[in-house]
């Protein structure tokens, strides 16, 4: 399977560009970024594994990330 970084690289950008407000409102959680949004928050990394895994999305077409002051590419590949 091939990975599409220049996808990844636009939903890291969107995440990155988020992050400030991201801060403000869901220090330490995990944001899963999709179409260069993030669509929704969770308390663990766990959580957003489960539900990338529920909606089927391809590897390289979604990100995990931390919302932490320290960026982490912690992108996941479920």
């Amino acid at each position: 399977m091939m990975i599409d970084k220049a996808l990844v690289n636009k939903n890291y950008n969107s995440f990155k560009k988020a992050l400030s407000k991201l801060m403000k409102e869901h220090p330490n959680k995990i944001a899963v970024v999709k179409d260069q949004k993030v669509i929704k928050i969770f308390n663990t990394i766990e959580e957003a594994d489960q539900f990338v895994i529920e909606k089927k999305y391809k590897p390289g077409t979604f990100l995990i990330q931390e919302i932490s002051d320290t960026i982490h590419y912690i992108s996941r590949l479920v």
